[in-house]
C-alpha cells in the first residue's frame, strides 16, 4: 500500500485491486469501499430559538435578531414540527442541498 493517500470530501479512502489507495466517489460523496460514517448531530436549542425570535421580530415589525453564536457551516436541512405529548408529526420541510444555517433556518 503507497503512503499516499487520496481522501474524497468526506474524509474517506478506498484500496485498490492493486495494494494502493484510490479515490472513490460517488455522487453521494461515499466511497465503494467503505461503509458510510454517521453523522454526528448538529442541532441545538439555540436554533429553535433563533427561528422563533426572527418570527417574532419578523411579525412585529422589528430589526432582525443580532447572529447567534452557533455554527453557520453549510448541511442540508429538515425541519420537523411535533405537538402533543405523543409528538405528532404537524409539519415537515427540508432539503438536501447544503445551505448555511442562520439562512437555512430563518
Amino acid at each position: 500500500m503507497s503512503g499516499n493517500y487520496h481522501h474524497n470530501k468526506y474524509n474517506q479512502r478506498c484500496s485498490g485491486g492493486d495494494g494502493h489507495e484510490v479515490e472513490e466517489q460517488h455522487r453521494n460523496g461515499y466511497g465503494m469501499e467503505m461503509p458510510p460514517r454517521p453523522m454526528d448531530q448538529v442541532a441545538i436549542p439555540a436554533m429553535c430559538f433563533f427561528c422563533f425570535d426572527v418570527l417574532y421580530c419578523e411579525l412585529n415589525k422589528l430589526d432582525m435578531p443580532i447572529d447567534p453564536s452557533f455554527t453557520n457551516d453549510a448541511y442540508p436541512l429538515f425541519v420537523t414540527w411535533k405537538i402533543g405529548r405523543d409528538k405528532r408529526l404537524r409539519g415537515c420541510i427540508g432539503t438536501f442541498s447544503a445551505m448555511h444555517l442562520r439562512e437555512g433556518i430563518c
